[in-house]
């Protein structure tokens, strides 16, 4: 179960989502493990901006996706994805639906280091 407040995904959408991402029924609980969700993730979920467009086109005060479960549903109905905040917390949402002891962090580039150019 994920912490933070994010419940879950369902069995069954769980089930949806593997399925769509080509990973098997059981995922070891293992660093082997974590490479393959990740590997499928890579290869399968966009990183794109198309959902967030059509909230803030359509004037909605709430963007979509920042709910795994909607994430997923949009992704499974239409292949879009979103952008870093929907994308990790989604990711987030399956390795903890799988029974991966994940944790949340956030970074801002804006704390990186001056880099100087010749």
């Amino acid at each position: 179960m994920a912490t933070n407040g994010n419940a879950g995904l369902d069995g069954a959408l769980l089930a949806r989502v593997t399925d769509r991402l080509g990973l098997p029924s059981a995922v070891p609980n293992s660093r082997e493990g974590l490479a393959l969700v990740y590997g499928a993730w890579s290869r399968t979920v966009p990183f794109d901006n198309l959902q967030k467009m059509i909230s803030l086109r359509a004037g909605d005060q709430r963007l979509t996706g920042h709910d795994a479960s909607e994430f997923f549903e949009n992704f499974l109905a239409h292949g879009s994805s979103g952008t870093c905040w929907p994308s990790s917390n989604a990711l987030f949402t399956l390795l903890t639906s799988l029974g991966f002891d994940a944790r949340r962090v956030a970074g801002a580039m804006f704390n990186m280091p001056a880099i100087h150019r010749c």
